[in-house]
Order: structure tokens, then sequence, then C-alpha cells
């Protein structure tokens, strides 16, 4: 058993060395921040030292991660159990299995999300929460979007004074568009209903407490929420 587990863990990094060799980045310079962020965290009470020892750690932990996901999802759904299940032509378990490889790829692809979120939560800091979820819709829609166009544009210039025969237009998925507006929707709705109704308690004479009400209310969106995310993952596996 020991042995199979060394194995796996030389397989690990045999695999990382190669996506190192094959794809190059200067980043992965500062996974010497990784050791020295926890040592600055115990060792200084600089608040900016330490906040920018580990943000500059962040950088190539974020990108681990996503080829940590990519491998994982491969190895999920290329292993001995979930091949027998896939061969069996069962389009329940196949639209599971794909379902399974999302939920993956969205967990992993928002881990530092998730681990600032989770220990706010821990220690309270609520504030947090709501700007680090805001910055990270707003980065989603406006940066990278714009980012998006900006790029696809210059390609289209490109193209134009090369004069070669291909369209010189954006193409883009309208089914897929008009799927991700839908899901924003409802995701803006579910960010408004909490906060207009804490602003109805907070002007109205209720005697109940006002933070159950509006606790419940959270509860129940982000079950919905969840549920949501559940059905798109599946609508996009079909």
């Amino acid at each position: 058993m020991s042995s199979l587990t060394e194995d796996k863990k030389l397989f690990v990094i045999k695999m990382f060395k190669q996506h190192v060799q094959k794809k190059p980045s200067i980043i992965y310079i500062l996974l010497f921040f990784v050791p020295i962020g926890y040592i600055v965290h115990f060792l200084s009470s600089n608040a900016t030292l330490i906040f920018t020892t580990n943000f500059l750690a962040i950088l190539p932990s974020a990108k681990l991660f996503k080829f940590a996901n990519k491998k994982l999802s491969h190895y999920v759904s290329h292993s001995r159990y979930i091949t027998h299940l896939h061969n069996r032509n069962n389009e329940v378990i196949n639209s599971l299995i794909k379902i399974l490889g999302g939920l993956l790829s969205v967990v992993f692809n928002n881990f530092v999300e998730l681990v600032i979120t989770i220990t706010a939560l821990v220690n309270g800091q609520i504030h947090i929460v709501q700007t680090a979820v805001l910055g990270s819709i707003l980065f989603h829609i406006l940066l990278v979007l714009g980012l998006c166009f900006l790029v696809g544009g210059t390609k289209v210039l490109r193209t134009i004074e090369g004069k070669k025969n291909k369209l010189n237009e954006i193409e883009f998925d309208s089914t897929a568009a008009q799927s991700n507006s839908s899901v924003l929707t409802v995701a803006c709705i579910s960010l408004i209903l909490p906060a207009s109704f804490s602003l109805f308690v907070n002007q109205s004479n209720i005697s109940t407490d006002k933070s159950d009400i509006i606790l419940s209310i959270s509860y129940g969106t982000s079950i919905v929420l969840l549920v949501i995310c559940v059905l798109y993952l599946y609508f996009k596996v079909l």
C-alpha cells in the first residue's frame, strides 16, 4: 500500500514537472512567498507586510489549483469505477458523471474565494464576505468580459490588416449567452431580495427579531441558488 502511495506521489511530481516545462511561467517564482507568508504571519505584526506576502503567494497557488483541477477532473472521469459506469450507456449515470466534473471545476476554480469567505465567516467578518463576493462578480462581469472583447477585437483587426479570408466578426454562442444572462439575473435578484427586505424592516416597526427574518431569507435564497447551480450544470452537459 505504501509503495502504491509513493508511486502516486512520484506520478504527481512528474506531471507537475512536465507542466512547468511545457508551459514555463515566471509566476512560479512567487511560490517562494508561500513559506514566507507563513513565517511573516507568525513573526510579524505588520498587517501590510502580511497581506503583501500572502497576496503574492496566492498568485502561483491559483495557477497550480487550475492545473490540479484539470488533472483531478480527468482522473475522476477516467477512473476504473467511473469508466465501468460510463460504459453501461446509462444516460442518467453519464449526466451525473459530467455534473460531478462540473462541480469539481466550479469548486476548485473558485477555491481562493471559498477559503476567504469561509475564514471570514468563521471570524464573523460579514463585510469582508460581502465585498469578496461583490468583487468576484464585478471582476468576472466587467474585467474578464472587457478583456475578451479587447483580445477578440485585436485579432479581428489583425485579420483585416492581413487580408485573410476569414470572418471579420467576433462570434459567440447565443444559447450560452442567454442561459448565462438568465442565471446572472436570478443571482442578482437573490442578492437584492435580502438587501431590500433589510431596508424595509429597518424602516418599519416590526416587533420580531429582524436579524432572524433576514437570515431566514438568506438561507432560502442560498438554497435556491444551489439548486439553480446544479440544474445549470445539468443543462450544460445535455
